[in-house]
């Protein structure tokens, strides 16, 4: 990934560094943010046992070779995964030209790593020595979660606490265009509303009951889409009767909208 071929999405995130460094407002961080998640970053690993190779030096990997990223030490003794934007961007890096094994990785990548909390890193740099932007366990954590809310998946850990309930003032017109909708597509079952309380999160969840071998992500971002004008501030999260989160969010809960004779599958 030299700086010729550099997809559009990394210049994007390249320029979006820059102009934050050069004046750090709260509109040019979240265009940076953003452009964090859209962007692919090339990563040095480490494979471990050493696997043969072949006449041009690429490792063969074997089933027992484990990959692991190499890390990248600050001066207060905290490890970071590294990310670059660029092989030029690597190389500020790699100033004694290791020949290093290479994967490419995304945000939502990273963020699965950290929030798996199976290690002690304190984050992601990208492009260190050459735009040294430092985004922390947290910082990685949160944007996760907040884009996986827009696109109506939860990242939930075991331990979290999550409550559900019915909306005390329920978005009538929201809901109504909601069931217009539903009315329309026939392979949507039932749909169900609930408030969902997570992490000092309140969000809108719709459960919907979906014939089986439905293609559900058109059908989550077409209702979504019908419901965006009444939102407001607060988040829709859309997900499938059957998802751990769906089962839960179906307890005590009665349909807004569903088709005659419909009955509430009990949980497997």
């Amino acid at each position: 990934m030299s700086e010729k071929n550099i997809p559009p999405e990394n210049q994007a995130l390249q320029q979006a560094i820059e102009t934050l460094q050069q004046t750090d407002t709260q509109e040019n961080r979240a265009k940076m943010l953003e452009a964090v998640v859209k962007a692919k970053f090339i990563c040095p690993v480490v494979l471990q046992p050493a696997p043969p190779r072949d006449e041009k030096g690429k490792a063969i990997l074997q089933p027992d070779t484990k990959i692991g990223l190499q890390l990248i030490a600050t001066k207060d003794g905290k490890k970071y995964f590294m990310g670059f934007t660029s092989s030029e961007k690597m190389a500020k890096w790699n100033t004694e030209n290791h020949n290093h094994d290479l994967v490419v990785n995304t945000f939502d990548q990273f963020a699965g790593l950290l929030i798996a909390q199976k290690n002690d890193v304190a984050g992601v740099i990208i492009d260190p020595f050459g735009g040294d932007l430092t985004l922390s366990r947290d910082m990685i954590v949160k944007m996760k979660r907040f884009k996986d809310r827009q696109e109506g998946i939860y990242s939930i850990a075991k331990t979290d606490r999550v409550v559900m309930e019915d909306p005390k003032k329920p978005p009538e017109e929201m809901l109504a265009a909601m069931t217009a909708y539903c009315k329309k597509k026939p392979e949507i079952n039932a749909a169900f509303l609930r408030l969902m309380f997570h992490n000092g999160n309140k969000t809108y969840l719709l459960i919907l009951d979906l014939k089986e071998g439905t293609e559900h992500k058109a059908v989550f971002d077409e209702i979504s889409n019908v419901a965006k004008p009444f939102l407001k501030h607060m988040l829709l999260g859309v997900v499938r009767i059957q998802d751990s989160l769906g089962k839960k969010g179906i307890e005590n809960a009665k349909p807004f909208y569903k088709k005659l004779f419909y009955k509430i599958p009990e949980s497997k």
